[in-house]
């Protein structure tokens, strides 16, 4: 019984310890073929992998790994040499495995090459490290230390001892997501600029897994080739339903999504997995910039990276001290100052393509200056109005949800009547009226009615914006008071009235006793209770019960 339990265990640990036979880095066994791997580098960051060919292969595998983490991987190559870009610097190690026509391994073998600093690539590389980011780059002879500062939804600074061939430091405890640019200096933070490096997606990507996105495409690690799918939801709906994608490690998922999704402001959110299991999750943001918010006694200062082909940009924020309006600021800058109020502050930002906003990002300033990142924020203002002389221009933010969009619309002079229209656009042009105008754009989603926002041009041109995304008056009868909008009709927020000392209401200030004709239910005041009022009614309650 000893015996065999002896020889269990030493069946149990040698189970767990079997490595993946499909890059065992030059280690070859009685039924392979010890492979000569060369590599050099060609170009800024381009390797050049070539190897002899082994009897009874059909094909070649490839892979490239930095500091033990796969970063490139190349399958089916027929031929015995291949091209490999990368995006770091450093020694990269080089595994090559000769497949079989039925899969197995006819010969292995690998190499290390050291990829230099090259001034036309950027100087350093950024990249996930489960919850920390490591930054590398190539050593100096003449550099003892290097100072590494990197901005974004985290932010901070550190200084980095030099190594023999390329130096590296590892952000500890801030993930990749969270950077949206690098910089490493020689010595100190006036040194010279050895690198910098820029997110070139929306405050990076929220990643599990070593899942990451760059650009368009997802990138992962499947060093033992199984067959990979990635799926997507965008705002609680799912936009690729396990896509497969093969043995691959990398998927570019730009054209696989609408341009609905990849340009409408909201994240999408990836998960990639194999048959049995999730290897790991990835966020993207489609607008391309990140949010960075920055501190002084009496000012707020936000900044964003550029979006291209994209020169204006909207920033809506709002004190937190109750009662306080929202405030819109149009610019072609990427960055503003804003006054601290001692409350705290919201703040939004979008930016602006053919008359469209698309999200960025947002964030809330406490009282006490905790900066809170809530990535792009769709419960605030949406719609942008535009008033010149004789015409009234509005677009407004794009929704996956809406097929087509309904903008009501009313002017101020006194008998003036509500009208409305569908488009399939994101922008309408209207004449300006004389006396003012309302304007409502929402849509209609499984029969129910969605704002998107709503905004009055008074009769000089000025632009007011309704938080609500409605524009709002009170309703009333003889006993009960409510919220309704005068452009689309909807109502919401039912309540009785609540009467003060001289039978005023202190919500909506009116008297009952001269509202309405009195008769309980009568709610158009007409003197009778009829089909109308019961349509009213009905109004106001699907508004309490959304």
């Amino acid at each position: 019984m000893k015996k065999f339990l002896i020889l269990f265990v030493a069946l149990v640990i040698a189970a767990t310890m079997t490595v993946s036979p499909a890059f065992a880095e030059g280690k070859t066994t009685n039924d392979t073929i010890a492979m000569t791997v060369s590599a050099t580098v060609t170009s800024g960051t381009t390797i050049n992998v070539t190897w002899n060919a082994v009897s009874g292969a059909s094909s070649y595998d490839v892979e490239v790994r930095r500091n033990n983490s796969v970063v490139s991987q190349r399958t089916g190559i027929t031929g015995t040499s291949v091209s490999i870009s990368v995006n770091g610097y450093g020694d990269h190690v080089v595994n090559v495995v000769a497949k079989t026509s039925t899969g197995g391994i006819a010969g292995s073998g690998s190499t290390t090459v050291n990829v230099p600093y090259s001034s036309t690539n950027g100087g350093i590389a950024v990249y996930s490290s489960g919850s920390d980011t490591i930054v590398s780059w190539a050593s100096s002879a003449t550099v003892s230390s290097y100072y590494v500062s990197w901005t974004g939804q985290e932010s901070g600074n550190a200084t980095a001892t030099n190594s023999d061939t390329t130096c590296s430091y590892t952000i500890t405890g801030v993930s990749y997501d969270k950077i949206s640019s690098v910089t490493v200096r020689e010595g100190s933070a006036s040194g010279a600029i050895v690198g910098v490096w820029t997110a070139s997606y929306s405050g990076g990507a929220t990643t599990t897994g070593g899942v990451y996105i760059s650009g368009t495409t997802l990138y992962w690690s499947n060093p033992t080739y199984q067959y990979c799918y990635v799926s997507a939801t965008c705002n609680g709906r799912t936009i690729l339903n396990r896509q497969s994608v093969g043995t691959t490690s990398s998927f570019n998922f730009g054209s696989y999504i609408s341009s609905t999704y990849l340009y409408g402001g909201y994240p999408i959110y990836f998960t990639v997995s194999t048959a049995y299991t999730t290897i790991g999750t990835a966020t993207y943001y489609p607008s391309g910039a990140s949010l960075n918010v920055t501190l002084s006694q009496n000012d707020v200062t936000v900044s964003w990276n550029a979006v291209n082909n994209v020169t204006s940009y909207r920033v809506t924020y709002k004190s937190l001290a109750e009662g306080s309006a929202t405030q819109i600021l149009d610019t072609t800058a990427t960055s503003v100052v804003l006054p601290r109020p001692v409350e705290g502050l919201y703040v939004d930002v979008k930016y602006i393509n053919n008359g469209t906003l698309f999200a960025i990002g947002s964030a809330t300033i406490d009282a006490t200056g905790v900066v809170t990142y809530g990535g792009a924020n769709y419960s605030t203002i949406r719609l942008m109005v535009a008033a010149n002389e004789t015409s009234i221009t509005a677009s407004w933010l794009r929704d996956p949800y809406a097929t087509n969009y309904r903008v009501t619309y009313k002017g101020l002079a006194e008998g003036s009547t509500a009208s409305y229209f569908e488009t399939t656009v994101t922008t309408a042009t209207f004449s300006r009226p004389a006396g003012g105008f309302n304007i409502e754009v929402g849509f209609y989603y499984n029969n129910r009615y969605y704002p998107i926002g709503a905004a009055t041009v008074s009769e000089s041109g000025e632009v007011t914006y309704s938080e609500s995304g409605h524009i709002e008056s009170c309703g009333k009868d003889a006993y009960v008071h409510w919220t309704k909008c005068d452009v689309c009709g909807e109502s919401w927020g039912v309540e009785e009235h609540v009467l003060g000392d001289d039978g005023v209401c202190e919500i909506c200030h009116t008297k009952p006793a001269e509202t309405g004709s009195g008769i309980r239910g009568d709610l158009n005041s007409d003197g009778n209770v009829t089909v109308s009022d019961g349509v009213t009614m009905q109004r106001i309650l699907a508004g309490l019960e959304s």
